[in-house]
């Protein structure tokens, strides 16, 4: 009877006793975390049952170096949790506890130190240039310090459609306006205070308009101009504007609008309004401006080369000098140039000439071998030409060797040595034989020959280099 009424006892006190019991066990992923001072890294917390509904884990450290921020109660039936850890100084070794009813503890070991990083720098030099409403990336870069790193712009402002990242450092976008040179100023800061500036340029280039290279017009008529977008007008449509240097020779006559997505070309008119020439100046929003000439009524100028036809050994570059009659409006004067044969001289394509200047100077250059004009024309000249031949450099000459003696035989007979005459080709032309002695070719003049050994009173004489060939009926051959 005893014994059932222990037994009864244990088992009605045992539901009370169970629900303060430990149930799971809490344990960080990795248990032992370094930092420097002045950072911050997220750890994760594992739990080895999933976490019931309403279940908070607090965490605490056992230093002040040391912060740790919880993120509010636990998702039901996770068993992952983050928690983030803070260095606040150091250097310093702290334990932080991660405490949840019903689950074991949990203990991280972090170590504090003092960075011992490199000194801030940054590498990026130059901004590379873009084009307006083309997909543009620049990444600015620094060195050193202590990661991660944030970017600011404190100076100056990024086209519209341009935006900088201040966690990558990265300048991305769709530029939609045109910048020459625009001065930028950024700063990088890094994880522990170190700051950076530096300052850079930015060039958005716009997209340039065409127009042709001239326009003729008689007086009191008009005539269109052919204006080209280098690609499809924006969604806003472009406006054309048309201004004349010279309103009183040559009038546009209204500006032009071309539709969104238009790449095709539109067209102004111009009228002719008296003679002289003058300069068209087309520009719209976002588009580079583009200039052409207009020659109201007939020719009335003249180019004139100040040199002779040239003849240039390859490869050489030389200047041409030319004059104008009359010399320039007051406007100035665009000259086209142009070769006849780029493959043998080569030009530049214009060259703006100052109002009122009567004279100017290009510069050409050899390509190869051949014979060229180089041609010169502007609005309101006659045109104008000179000849250039290009040669090669001359061959230097050649210094032929002398022919070789006859050859010396070893044997001997006594103390007389024994010569034997040898057929030799001398110039690859070789010397006619003889009846009993072959042939010898007489050498150069300057080349002493050798005299023969022995004289003899035949019919052949004596062996001299003013007789080269020899007849020997010596026992000598």
């Amino acid at each position: 009877m005893r014994k059932l009424s222990f037994a009864v006892a244990c088992c009605l006190a045992w539901p009370a006793f169970a629900q303060f019991a430990p149930q799971g066990v809490l344990s960080f992923i990795s248990p032992n975390l370094s930092l420097f001072t002045g950072t911050a890294q997220p750890v994760l917390l594992a739990l080895s049952l999933p976490a019931p509904p309403g279940l908070t884990i607090t965490a605490t450290s056992d230093n002040a170096a040391v912060t740790v921020q919880t993120l509010g109660p636990v998702a039901p039936g996770s068993t992952l949790y983050n928690l983030l850890v803070f260095a606040v100084s150091g250097p310093a070794s702290v334990t932080v506890t991660a405490v949840a009813p019903n689950y074991v503890p949990a203990r991280l070991m972090v170590t504090v130190s003092s960075p011992s990083a490199q000194p801030l720098g940054i590498s990026t030099a130059a901004l590379a240039p873009g084009d307006i409403f083309q997909p543009y990336t620049q990444n600015l870069v620094a060195t050193g310090g202590v990661l991660p790193y944030k970017w600011f712009l404190t100076n100056g402002s990024l086209p519209n459609g341009l935006s900088l990242n201040p966690l990558t450092g990265a300048i991305t976008g769709i530029p939609r306006a045109a910048a020459n040179s625009l001065p930028l100023v950024f700063r990088v800061e890094d994880n522990i205070g170190q700051t950076l500036a530096v300052a850079l340029s930015l060039t958005i280039r716009a997209p340039a308009i065409s127009l042709p290279e001239t326009l003729t017009l008689e007086p009191g008529l008009d005539d269109a101009l052919v204006i080209s977008l280098p690609g499809p007008a924006p969604a806003s449509g472009v406006l054309l504007t048309i201004t004349s240097s010279n309103p009183a020779v040559a009038s546009p006559m209204g500006s032009v609008f071309i539709p969104a997505g238009w790449w095709l070309s539109g067209r102004a008119r111009v009228a002719g309004v008296s003679p002289g020439t003058a300069i068209l100046t087309v520009s719209a929003d976002g588009y580079a401006p583009a200039t052409t000439g207009v020659q109201v009524g007939g020719i009335n100028g003249r180019i004139t080369f100040q040199v002779p036809p040239l003849n240039l050994i390859a490869p050489a570059t030389q200047t041409l000098s030319f004059t104008l009659s009359p010399p320039a409006p007051p406007e100035g004067l665009r000259l086209r140039f142009a070769s006849t044969n780029p493959a043998a001289i080569s030009t530049p394509s214009s060259l703006l000439i100052p109002g009122s200047a009567g004279s100017g100077l290009i510069q050409v250059s050899t390509v190869g071998l051949g014979s060229a004009s180089v041609t010169a024309s502007g609005l309101g000249y006659a045109s104008a030409s000179t000849l250039i031949n290009v040669y090669a450099p001359p061959v230097p000459l050649g210094v032929m060797p002398l022919p070789p003696y006859p050859p010396r035989l070893a044997n001997t007979t006594g103390s007389v040595p024994r010569y034997r005459a040898v057929r030799r080709p001398i110039n690859g032309v070789s010397a006619p034989s003889l009846p009993g002695c072959p042939s010898i070719a007489k050498p150069a003049p300057s080349v002493a020959f050798p005299k023969c050994p022995r004289a003899s009173s035949d019919s052949c004489g004596s062996w001299t280099p003013a007789r080269p060939l020899r007849r020997c009926s010596c026992p000598y051959r």
